[in-house]
């Protein structure tokens, strides 16, 4: 939804990076880290710093070791970063997320065969909320992300259900845009029939029409402040300098 809305208004190289916040808990589920560990842990993912994984190998053991380092070099295209984090050995509930990970780049690319597609399986950094697989929409040209979203669970205990949401920021949305080409513009001079008026705009001209008779200086002055391409003549519409 978010891709046919920003094409549809004029937004160009689109790309998309997906996430999946919850791979890394779910490999280390038991591991026996401290609470500083574990803060040391998160930040060497998010800084794809695999020395900082690997000076935590006593609390993580050999396994997760390995498969944390190993998917950290899991970044990038999705169709080659999918291939590396297929060929980690990964404890059952990871590969089920691995799987589904898996499933919706599929449908992504059913949908828009030609998005540029990204993964970053061990991302979290504003994704702390997420329990799925989360995304983070770009734009050659845009300072920053157009918008990010994901998968989340709503509810309390029993009751809690999947939701997924994207949110769009429209400040850089605005910087994506191509710079806006307004239609030529007619300058209507007081007093002119709102039947010529209602002529011109159902042919495609914007009007811009004089609200009094001031004449502060002739017709084409007016025009020109106004910043209108054209001005009414009579019946004819005479293009300005």
């Amino acid at each position: 939804m978010a891709i046919e809305a920003l094409s549809a208004i004029g937004v160009k190289n689109l790309s998309i990076d997906l996430g999946l916040p919850t791979l890394a808990p779910a490999v280390t589920k038991d591991c026996t880290l401290s609470p500083v560990q574990a803060r040391d842990l998160r930040t060497a993912l998010n800084r794809k710093d695999i020395a900082g994984v690997v000076s935590l190998s006593e609390g993580l053991g050999q396994q997760a070791t390995k498969a944390l380092s190993a998917m950290l070099g899991a970044v990038g295209q999705a169709s080659p970063a999918l291939e590396k984090l297929n060929a980690i050995d990964l404890p059952a509930e990871a590969a089920a997320q691995r799987a589904h990970l898996t499933q919706v780049v599929a449908g992504i690319l059913a949908a828009n065969p030609d998005i540029q597609l990204t993964i970053d399986p061990v991302e979290n950094r504003g994704f702390e909320y997420h329990t799925g697989v989360t995304y983070a929409v770009f734009a050659r040209g845009a300072k920053s992300e157009l918008g990010r979203g994901g998968h989340y669970d709503v509810g309390l205990n029993e009751s809690r259900e999947g939701a997924t949401g994207l949110t769009l920021f429209m400040d850089t949305v605005m910087q994506a845009l191509p710079e806006a080409q307004l239609p030529n513009s007619v300058f209507l001079p007081w007093g002119t029939d709102a039947a010529v008026a209602r002529k011109l705009r159902n042919e495609g001209w914007r009007t811009v029409a004089a609200l009094d008779n001031n004449t502060d200086g002739d017709a084409k002055d007016q025009a020109r402040r106004l910043n209108c391409t054209h001005l009414l003549e009579g019946d004819s519409v005479r293009q300005l300098n």
